[in-house]
């Protein structure tokens, strides 16, 4: 490391819990700086709240309530200790004080009924006592308060448990210096931690050595962002940031506002502009900008360095590498991807076609058995051809339905072709964003060829969701009237969306 100090000189108290609770979070937060927010610590700092009023040394600021002298929030360091940090609250106990700490979960409960504190916790706790008394103080003992159950459960800081507090600050110190340690493997803590979606423990194994998934419930891979998307299209909008909030104006003049946490995506048409500090935001809060063209061609995304799934794209391009582990995969993508067809036929046909339905069905058991990917391909477009035949069928709308007469791309021919290929390009681009946030190569597909510009691995995993995302919007918009011929502008060249249209679609 550079610079003047050394980081590892002073180790934050608060790691010390981290590298109990799991090594790999401590790694994360103290050498790779990296956090990620969940309900579990917004709800942590909300339980500080009443305990947080900052007091620093050398003025010591007390507080008087009940008749004891409090000092809340005390920064303190150490520099033979090797640590550093704030702790909860202190208190004057009679000619002594007593340490406190706040937890918002719930202590451990012996078979007897009665409850003992974490080991994370603990060592914790009796790091702050450390800290105190050498600093002066003369302190009585620590307490940790627990306020899912709002219980406050004593520790004995014995020898033993301050021997483990010195040998934690050596084993950090050690692991500092060298790689990153492997996830735990079917471990109920990992529900718990914030650093879930980036540390990925069960993808990670399995990418690196093959080790198989636990079966381990886990938890959301994502609760931040929001789930708001903004979209574009008016080449005369400009998006800025104010304060917390997106704004996007016209001429100067705001047209709407959107609060930055609930954002997940920015998808941009045309010649939408942005400013600098919009580009980064997005990278900083890891936000989905996507760029499409007029027509709604997906032209690519705004990408940021990976902070996590290193293992998952080694075994990505190990999987790419070999036929075998590829067809693997891509079997049950197009045998979900037909599948997806046929039940889209069933719930929206006027008329069922029951031939239809039977060789979809038998192309579904054909896709899961075929020896090579020139078979899958040919499987799939036997599929994609008896769907998109059957396609008109599904539609109330006569002068929709008329006019389609199968797939046609680059450009669509129809209206129906116009509002399939940007359904797919949004889609792509979505699944090319999910894909770069898990770590994965969007670039390096199994069953589509990579191609300059082409997200290959985003085409391959939305093949099964095309018709039940894309399609079903598509069948949707015009069976419920919400879209009319007049929305689109059609030329020699193709066929295309106006304004109307894409607000619509």
């Amino acid at each position: 490391m550079t610079g003047e100090e050394n980081p590892l000189s002073s180790i934050p108290v608060r790691r010390l819990q981290n590298y109990i609770y799991c090594p790999r979070l401590m790694y994360f937060q103290f050498v790779e700086n990296v956090f990620v927010p969940n309900a579990d610590v917004m709800e942590g700092k909300g339980i500080h709240q009443h305990v947080d009023e900052p007091d620093l040394l050398p003025e010591y600021p007390v507080a008087v309530e009940n008749g004891r002298k409090m000092i809340r929030s005390l920064a303190l360091s150490d520099p033979e200790l090797g640590i550093h940090g704030v702790l909860d609250l202190l208190r004057e106990e009679q000619d002594s004080w007593r340490v406190f700490d706040y937890k918002r979960g719930a202590p451990l409960r012996n078979s007897d009924g009665t409850v003992r504190p974490k080991e994370a916790d603990a060592v914790q706790l009796c790091a702050y006592v450390m800290l105190v008394e050498r600093n002066g103080w003369r302190i009585s003992g620590g307490s940790i308060y627990y306020a899912e159950t709002k219980q406050m459960v004593e520790v004995t800081c014995s020898e033993n448990l301050r021997e483990t507090v010195r040998q934690t600050v050596d084993e950090i110190r050690a692991l500092a210096g060298k790689t990153m340690p492997e996830p735990l493997h079917g471990d109920v803590r990992c529900l718990f931690c914030s650093l879930y979606p980036v540390c990925l423990p069960e993808e990670s194994l399995f990418w690196k050595r093959q080790k198989k998934l636990s079966g381990v419930l886990r938890p959301p891979i994502c609760e931040e962002p929001g789930d708001e998307v903004i979209v574009i299209q008016s080449p005369d909008i400009y998006l800025s940031c104010r304060g917390e909030m997106l704004v996007a104006a016209r001429k100067g003049k705001s047209v709407s506002t959107h609060p930055i946490h609930r954002i997940r995506s920015i998808h941009l048409f045309g010649g939408a502009q942005f400013s600098t500090q919009v580009l980064h935001l997005c990278l900083e809060r890891h936000l989905n900008l996507s760029f499409f063209s007029p027509a709604g061609r997906f032209l690519g995304r705004l990408d940021t360095l990976s902070i996590s799934g290193l293992d998952s794209r080694h075994g990505q391009y190990r999987y790419a590498e070999n036929p075998h582990l590829a067809l693997m995969i891509t079997r049950e993508m197009i045998a979900g991807k037909i599948q997806n067809q046929r039940t889209i036929l069933l719930r929206n046909s006027k008329r069922r076609p029951d031939s239809v339905l039977a060789e979809l069905k038998n192309l579904k058991q054909q896709a899961r058995y075929a020896e090579s990917a020139e078979e899958l391909l040919g499987i799939e477009g036997r599929a994609a051809a008896l769907y998109f035949a059957s396609f008109p069928g599904m539609l109330t709308e006569r002068s929709f339905a008329e006019r389609f007469q199968g797939r046609t791309r680059r450009p669509p021919r129809d209206p129906v072709n116009a509002m399939l290929s940007l359904g797919y390009s949004v889609l792509s681009s979505e699944i090319a964003g999910i894909c770069a946030s898990l770590g994965l190569d969007p670039a390096c597909g199994l069953l589509h060829v990579p191609r300059f510009g082409r997200p290959a691995l985003a085409l391959d995993l939305m093949e099964e969701f095309r018709p039940l995302i894309a399609d079903s919007v598509v069948v949707s918009l015009i069976n419920r009237n919400e879209i009319s011929p007049a929305d689109f502008l059609e030329a020699s060249t193709g066929c295309g969306l106006l304004r109307s249209g894409h607000q619509a679609f």
